[in-house]
């Protein structure tokens, strides 16, 4: 379904139409464009040059190619031929009714119209599409380039087939499609994003603070907690080994008392010259440039460091002191697999396929704590283990990786991941060096 979306049209070349533009060419797809402002095209090609070498990096390309570029005269001209189309115009209700009626009258009719709104309600936009079915927000963050989150609103009349394909679009050129339950002004970043805006502004207008005080209270504190781990997961291992239950116990009454003013203040001339006068202070008379080219830089190290470190499902860590390790992946090695060699596929052996047993096991260690096994060591166990991937020390031994014919494996373990058991003789008769061949049934 994604394939088929290959063509895109950029409506709009600020810094969110220009970021998707080259979010879009990094991914290989056509991409035509349109804005009214012809300053916008110089504007664009600069930030093509600028993004050039955090590009290269982050999508691990040798370039851009720029002739997947196409300036459309007329947004009838760019939306024609187009897949999907993305609308990037000045966040105003009217306008972006106005646009999205113009796109409508000439879009390729299986198009998805995909509006970059930061709060604005589809429902609303949609009355002005001829097909509001398709009509969806896609709203991203910037730089659209290289931050992953774009979170997906679908309005009244959108329908659920188009948020999918949307979906799996924005999933297919590396973003994190987030999915609304249902419609809300402002969405969910940018409404937690709010919050703390109009609290920074109360306590800058009331002299408690400046904007470099504020801003240096999130990234030493809380901010290097959030890529990780985001507000509820941090105030759950605020609660200690009770977590959020003890948490909330603990901290809940704090929630009556008077800390926070979520009504903005009038934003005066007076307080807009303390936020412009501090954060020009905070800025070292570095230019803009020199600003993002040193955001997109250190975004890109944060983000391999954060896929260092996510939390991923069916993982489990070493989290005491015992002498433990985390396997790879484990084999179910018992006599009942010599019958399989023997009497063929029909064999029903007297387990459930995929779930541990009793019997020899042999895996691959991935951490440990032991001394006496590294991580990239082959062990095997006469007795197996019961719980999934984790494994004490004791009964375990180092075996020699098992040479595996036809090329079936993974890594030096030997197996493909989709091999639910492989039959093997027991690895207490392996020895040294031995080529064992392998009778797979089930799995891949």
């Amino acid at each position: 379904m994604t394939a088929s979306i290959k063509r895109i049209a950029v409506i709009g070349t600020g810094v969110i139409g220009s970021g998707w533009i080259i979010r879009f060419l990094a991914n290989k797809k056509t991409v035509y464009v349109f804005d009214p402002n012809k300053e916008q095209k110089k504007f664009l090609l600069n930030e093509i040059t600028r993004t050039q070498r955090s590009v290269k990096k982050f999508y691990k390309i040798n370039s851009i190619n720029r002739k997947n570029l196409i300036f459309a005269k007329s947004i009838e001209e760019a939306v024609k031929d187009a897949d999907l189309i993305q609308e990037n115009v000045p966040e105003n209700e009217s306008i972006k009714k106005k646009v999205v009626r113009e796109i409508s009258k000439h879009e390729n009719k299986k198009a998805i119209i995909a509006s970059s709104s930061s709060g604005l309600l589809p429902s609303n936009i949609q009355t002005a599409c001829k097909n509001p079915e398709r009509f969806i927000i896609a709203h991203p963050f910037n730089p659209v380039y290289i931050l992953p989150l774009v979170e997906l609103v679908k309005g009244k009349k959108t329908t659920n087939l188009y948020i999918k394909k949307a979906s799996k679009f924005y999933q297919s050129i590396g973003m994190y499609p987030l999915i609304l339950k249902k419609e809300i002004a402002g969405y969910l970043s940018d409404r937690l994003q709010e919050s703390m805006w109009r609290e920074a502004l109360h306590i800058i207008n009331e002299n408690y603070a400046s904007t470099k005080d504020l801003d240096e209270a999130i990234i030493h504190g809380p901010g290097l907690r959030w890529p990780l781990m985001g507000s509820f997961l941090s105030f759950h291992l605020a609660g200690g080994k009770l977590g959020m239950k003890h948490m909330l116990e603990q901290f809940g009454p704090a929630l009556k008392l008077p800390w926070t003013k979520l009504k903005a203040p009038k934003l005066t001339k007076q307080l807009s010259n303390k936020i412009i006068q501090g954060t020009k202070k905070q800025s070292k008379g570095k230019s803009i440039k020199h600003l993002a080219n040193m955001r997109d830089n250190f975004l890109i190290d944060l983000l391999k460091l954060k896929n260092k470190y996510e939390l991923k499902e069916n993982t489990i860590s070493l989290d005491n002191d015992d002498d433990v390790m985390v396997l790879n992946q484990w084999i179910s090695v018992d006599p009942y697999m010599r019958a399989l060699m023997t009497e063929g596929k029909n064999y029903k052996p007297p387990f459930e396929i995929g779930k541990p047993m009793e019997g020899s096991c042999i895996g691959q260690v991935i951490d440990s704590k032991s001394k006496e096994f590294q991580k990239g060591d082959i062990v095997s166990s006469e007795k197996g283990w019961r719980d999934k991937f984790v494994t004490n020390y004791t009964n375990l031994k180092k075996i020699n990786p098992i040479n595996v014919p036809n090329q079936t494996y993974l890594g030096p373990l030997g197996f493909t991941g989709h091999t639910a058991y492989i039959g093997l003789f027991r690895i207490g008769e392996l020895k040294k060096n031995q080529t064992v061949l392998v009778s797979s049934a089930g799995g891949s």
